[in-house]
């Protein structure tokens, strides 16, 4: 059995695809329907942005906006959106949504100065990795293993470790169109870095265009838990990559550095470590620098040789103003040069949120427009985002992060509703005044599989809107937007469209409602199984909760092929689709109204694909329910 998972690496110069697989067997030709139908999905020619980016129509220009009312009455203002904004406006079957209209990636990202940033990150679970009769072991120390495959449109230097992971692990790279016929390219146990780890591995290797390359990674010592596969891609001749690897000597392998002061949430600032790798054939000298301020003190300069890796730590110093409330916004840059030319520049994006002394205010509203998204890992997907201030003081250093060691990057910007064009610098802190609103788009990228699942735990780690003087409103990414064709495991190709009811809010009276879907499969034949769930609060007892049981109809307006039941199997032949009954029952005691955190989800999980042991979900669809 194998498990395959899917990431995309967005950039203007060379969109690098990604296929990762659990354990064996490898087919006998390993260019796979997976591999084509992701090159057939990501087109080059698609991931580069228009020329201006913004000046795109607004998504919602075939469903105009209701009228409602301003709860804020400032009519000098664009109002902000109540929770069901969009309950006066159809919803089609529509299987290929729709995108928002806004650039695929944020511009900074889409046109990158800086060439050696990880644009990666796949946090892999081995568990169930095995190894296949005739499987590379490199010598007897590789075990438990998963395979990628890489392919890149360009000539291309690709760097690929695993620092941060929780084992010791072996890499290795291949090229060859069978597991008997696999040419090795690259290979690495261990690449120690002093005062990182001497466990972790790292290979470089040259690229060709268009050349498939097959990439083993795997536990040192038969070991099973999470293995961080993380990928840069750099110019042909190679450059300088910079890896975040610790805060204060703790593993932070993932996400951005974000910190912050006299907060309750984020992690407390402490000082970043950086590995940085030299992937050139030649010795380049590294300065360090920042522009978070003077207190944040940079490393000196230091020289690393061709192929070898340094750690470099920034620190705080006693003049850091830790009780101005704010927040900083900027990165941690690192420019490496040959003689006198520059060879190699990487940054990585950081974020300091400095709050009073005593606990802020309670007072942002967040409305988001949950728009079906399709995603694979590391894939950027935008929706907007209107946040009000109820309070009688500007909100100000408004920003939007992930929290510490989380699985999910992000990217905002504050835009004009009525132009759609983005009004500041893309991740500039913004200040929302007193009973006023202000509308971001945010894009959001998931470094794990199961991004908005909403039964996997995992994935409901927030992000928030914070702002320095305000206490911050969390995002959990379950309730933000649904998911379909969510291809973190492929080839599974699904949609799922809303029938009835035509709004975004299921009222359910005493006898009951029901709420239909379709999906429609554009991929290889398979079989599903859709699974009702109701998601709340945790603090909501337990006669407050609304239940579902689900059937298979004939058509979008027939009845029940089967008794309704807690789950629903069948068969799904490729370009077919199949109609699905919700029956939803009303709980005894009114839990209360809320549009983002009590929705009814539908879930729709491949029933073990290739042989695997367990289903996976690939869809979801939810609406927000309300006894009525």
């Amino acid at each position: 059995m194998y498990r395959r998972i899917a990431i995309t690496i967005l950039r203007l110069s060379a969109a690098l695809l990604v296929t990762t697989y659990l354990s064996m067997p490898l087919p006998s030709a390993l260019v796979s329907e997976a591999w084509a139908f992701g090159s057939d999905q990501y087109p080059d020619d698609l991931l580069d942005p228009p020329a201006d980016p913004w000046d795109l129509p607004d998504p919602e220009d075939e469903l105009p906006d209701p009228q409602v009312a301003d709860p804020f009455d400032l009519p000098d203002l664009p109002p902000f959106p109540p929770d069901d904004e969009f309950d006066s406006l159809p919803d089609p079957i529509e299987f290929d949504p729709d995108p928002l209209g806004y650039a695929p990636v944020p511009p900074a990202v889409a046109q990158p100065v800086f060439s050696g940033d990880i644009q990666s990150i796949n946090r892999f679970d081995n568990t169930g990795g095995s190894l296949q009769p005739g499987e590379p072991t490199v010598g007897g120390r590789m075990h438990a293993t998963g395979w990628a495959e890489v392919k890149a449109p360009k000539a291309r230097r690709v760097v690929i470790q695993t620092f941060g992971s929780d084992m010791n692990t072996v890499l290795a790279a291949y090229t060859g169109a069978a597991l008997n016929a696999l040419k090795r390219v690259a290979v690495n146990d261990d690449f120690p870095v002093t005062g990182v780890s001497a466990a972790y591995s790292l290979i470089s290797f040259a690229a060709a265009a268009n050349a498939l390359y097959h990439i083993q990674f795997g536990s040192r010592s038969n070991a099973t838990a999470d293995i961080l596969f993380n990928t840069s891609v750099l110019p042909a001749a190679g450059g300088l990559s910079a890896f975040l690897t610790h805060q204060n000597g703790v593993r932070t392998p993932i996400g951005d550095y974000v910190c912050g002061y006299h907060d309750p949430i984020l992690t407390a600032c402490a000082n970043p470590r950086f590995v940085l790798y030299n992937s050139t054939a030649h010795a380049m000298r590294v300065t360090s620098s920042n522009d978070l301020g003077a207190g944040v003190v940079s490393p000196s300069p230091v020289t690393i040789q061709a192929g070898h890796a340094v750690a470099v730590e920034f620190s705080f110093n006693a003049s850091f103003d830790k009780t101005t409330v704010r927040s900083v916004a900027g990165h941690f840059t690192f420019i490496g040069r040959d003689a006198t030319k520059i060879a190699g520049r990487s940054r990585h994006r950081a974020l300091i949120v400095v709050k009073p002394a005593s606990t802020p205010p309670d007072v942002l509203q967040v409305s988001i427009r949950p728009r079906v998204r399709a995603g694979i890992l590391n894939q950027w997907l935008p929706f907007k985002v209107t946040v009000g201030n109820a309070g009688t003081r500007a909100a100000i250093g408004c920003t939007f992060h992930s929290y510490f060691n989380n699985a999910v990057k992000v990217e905002w910007g504050e835009i004009s509703p009525n132009t759609n064009r983005l009004a500041h610098t893309l991740n500039a802190p913004a200040i929302i005044h007193a009973k006023r609103s202000r509308t971001f788009i945010v894009w959001v990228a998931g470094q794990e599989p199961r991004i908005a699942d909403p039964t996997f735990v995992g994935t409901n780690q927030p992000f928030a809107i914070d702002c320095a003087n305000t206490r911050p409103a969390t995002i959990t990414l379950r309730t933000a937007f649904d998911v379909t064709a969510r291809i973190g495991y492929l080839p599974m190709r699904v949609s799922v469209a809303t029938i009835a009811p035509k709004t975004s809010r299921l009222d359910v009276p005493a006898t009951g409602a029901t709420y239909r879907l379709a999906l429609k499969n554009a991929g290889p034949a398979g079989t599903i199984v859709a699974l009702p769930s109701y998601v709340a609060p945790f603090t909501d007892a337990a006669n407050t909760k609304f239940t579902a049981k689900i059937c298979q109809t004939q058509t979008a307006s027939s009845g029940c092929l089967q008794p309704v039941d807690f789950s629903v199997q069948f068969a799904i032949p490729k370009g077919a689709t199949r109609y699905i009954l919700v029956s939803v029952r009303r709980p005894a005691a009114d839990p209360g109204y809320d549009f983002n955190n009590r929705r009814l989800f539908v879930r729709f999980n491949e029933v073990q694909p290739f042989g695997f042991v367990y289903s996976v979900p690939v869809a979801a669809r939810s609406i927000a329910v309300r006894r009525r």
